[in-house]
């Protein structure tokens, strides 16, 4: 009895994220304003512009706004981001990042909004990785959704 209760927990669980939206991105900062201090720390406003794809088929453009703090060797990086689908749908998430370099890191992001389709991943939790040349940035984002959402998404474009 033990065996099948845990078996169907894991076919139950492995159900609930049977796939991921993946989604890629490359950037560039359009504005960075703010202060350095004199002990080192800095802290600026910064507004940025990017294009995207993702797995499902769909494509867009997104711009964000957010602030960079870092004091001494940490730096921590808060964004809401508005992304825009070739469908007019729209998509609101938080990005979080903390790191000893700027150059590239991880962080984690959720859907905080959303209009159209994109209502059904309202709440969902996303790792993304991110990395800089110059100006640029190219960042991937990967969300587990469950099969049913993810069928509904790609089914609906």
């Amino acid at each position: 009895m033990k065996q099948f209760i845990f078996i169907l927990i894991v076919l139950i669980s492995s159900n609930l994220y049977a796939d991921f939206f993946i989604e890629s991105t490359s950037t560039g900062i359009v504005q960075n304003e703010g202060y350095t201090l004199p002990n080192g720390n800095q802290f600026a406003l910064l507004k940025g512009t990017y294009q995207w794809t993702n797995n499902l088929g769909y494509y867009g453009t997104a711009t964000c706004k957010g602030l960079l703090e870092k004091e001494r060797d940490l730096s921590s990086i808060n964004f809401l981001c508005e992304a825009v689908n070739q469908k007019g749908d729209k998509q609101y998430s938080i990005f979080k990042r903390k790191s000893n370099d700027l150059q590239s890191g991880s962080g984690k992001s959720v859907i905080v909004d959303a209009t159209g389709d994109n209502k059904m991943l309202i709440g969902t939790e996303c790792n993304f990785a991110v990395t800089y040349l110059n100006d640029a940035a190219f960042a991937k984002m990967k969300c587990p959704v469950s099969g049913k959402v993810f069928n509904e998404l790609k089914n609906k474009l």
